[in-house]
């Protein structure tokens, strides 16, 4: 799974990599949750979280390296307060 915590802080810059992002061709990722508001449990309250289950942790950390991807980084980076990681799953 690739988990992101975020928070927008530039509403214009966020559309455009969300355009971008959106334009990207399917990856093999799935959506579990989209810009969902999470609660905090304990210790800092999450802003905005998404999760998007990938068959592997090799295809998560792909999808982060490849080169749209990388492309949309600086327009996430300067229109959020990002945090991202990947974690496995339990086997099957």
């Amino acid at each position: 799974f690739l988990v992101a915590e975020f928070e927008v802080t530039d509403p214009v810059g966020w559309k455009s990599y969300q355009d971008g992002l959106r334009a990207m061709p399917p990856n093999g990722g799935v959506f579990l949750a989209r810009a969902a508001k999470g609660a905090g449990l304990a210790g800092a309250q999450p802003k905005t979280i998404t999760i998007v289950q990938f068959p592997t942790v090799e295809d998560a950390i792909a999808f982060d390296s490849s080169p749209a991807y990388t492309a949309l980084k600086p327009l996430r980076d300067k229109s959020s307060n990002w945090r991202s990681y990947v974690v496995e799953g339990l086997p099957k």
